[in-house]
């Protein structure tokens, strides 16, 4: 993550925190103004970045439930500074939870979600497929990794931090390798160039990745915190396993983020 990146997701978390005192005993509207952050038409330049902020505001309004959050994202292509201003000005006039606005080219734009029912029998996971799993090691990697060799035959890449396995790392290592194909890659998936690397030389070795699975996660420590506890040191050490993770697996049809859910 870069210094601007990170400095614009922190100042809003330190406002939040010092302002958190007077919400606790008030009602009070938090709007968050954003240029480009949504793919709303397609033509967007998009940033991944922009997207923490965006998801700060679901998080501080499940903290603080006398606070209501807003996001509006605006975009200056085909319309006059003069349109934005009136749009955003009549927005702020009527703040509405938990809403996400969009303003493109004369269009308002408001996100909602619809359930979907799923046909489709069947698995995503192939038999024999090549999977690469991030943080394979630890205890829902190992699971995951269990189940896909038992059930489908895969071939598995499995990468973590440590250069040397030991302990119950080296014994889970063992027990994987008795189950079918796997190859263990020492690389640190916060460092791009690292991790499109091992992606290379693990092709090289196994075929084509049919999918990646990222279960690299930080879960102990300050892991879990609300805002006034956290420092910039504790949000710094939680995107470390996921921040780069995804710009040199952008090209893989099936990428599972397990530590969104988990």
């Amino acid at each position: 993550m870069d210094r601007k990146s990170a400095a614009d997701y922190t100042s809003l978390c330190y406002s939040v925190s010092n302002l958190a005192i007077t919400w606790q005993h008030c009602s009070q509207e938090l709007v968050l103004l954003t240029e480009e952050g949504e793919l709303i038409r397609g033509d967007e330049s998009g940033d991944a970045y922009s997207s923490l902020g965006q998801s700060l505001l679901k998080v501080i309004g499940q903290e603080y439930p006398g606070l209501h959050t807003q996001q509006i994202d605006i975009s200056y292509s085909g319309v006059s500074v003069e349109w934005l201003e009136e749009c955003v000005c009549r927005e702020l006039s009527a703040v509405r939870r938990g809403s996400v606005i969009g303003l493109r080219r004369g269009q308002r734009w408001q996100q909602h979600y619809d359930a979907l029912r799923l046909d489709r029998e069947g698995s995503v996971f192939r038999d024999g497929g090549v999977y690469l799993i991030t943080g394979g090691l630890g205890q829902l990697g190992y699971t995951l990794s269990k189940y896909l060799l038992s059930r489908y035959q895969a071939k598995l890449i499995l990468v973590g931090r440590n250069r040397k396995l030991s302990g119950d790392k080296q014994t889970r290592y063992e027990e994987l390798c008795s189950l079918g194909v796997v190859r263990y890659v020492a690389c640190d998936i916060s460092d791009a160039g690292q991790l499109k690397a091992a992606l290379v030389s693990s092709e090289e070795q196994l075929g084509t990745i049919n999918g990646v699975i990222h279960a690299a996660g930080v879960v102990d420590g300050r892991s879990i915190g609300l805002l006034p506890e956290l420092s910039t040191g504790d949000y710094m050490h939680q995107f470390g396993p996921r921040s780069a993770v995804f710009m040199p697996c952008g090209r893989y049809w099936l990428i599972v983020h397990w530590t969104s859910v988990c």
